[in-house]
């Protein structure tokens, strides 16, 4: 658990090394998703996050 994250499958130490351990682990064709419930308004920051994702796993 990383603040109010929670993130299943990994081991990692912080929020950035378990996106960077999911992402390395994704196959070529796979599948990631991220379901977060949030304040639209208060954590509008975090829709960057879609295309970070997207870019760093060449889903662009």
């Amino acid at each position: 658990m990383f603040g109010a994250i929670e993130v299943y499958g990994s081991t990692a130490d912080s929020l950035a090394d378990a996106l960077e351990q999911l992402t390395a682990q994704l196959p070529e064709n796979g599948y990631l998703a991220i379901q977060a419930y949030l304040d639209r308004h208060g954590d509008a920051q975090l829709q960057s996050l879609r295309d970070v994702l997207a870019e760093r796993t060449g889903r662009r």
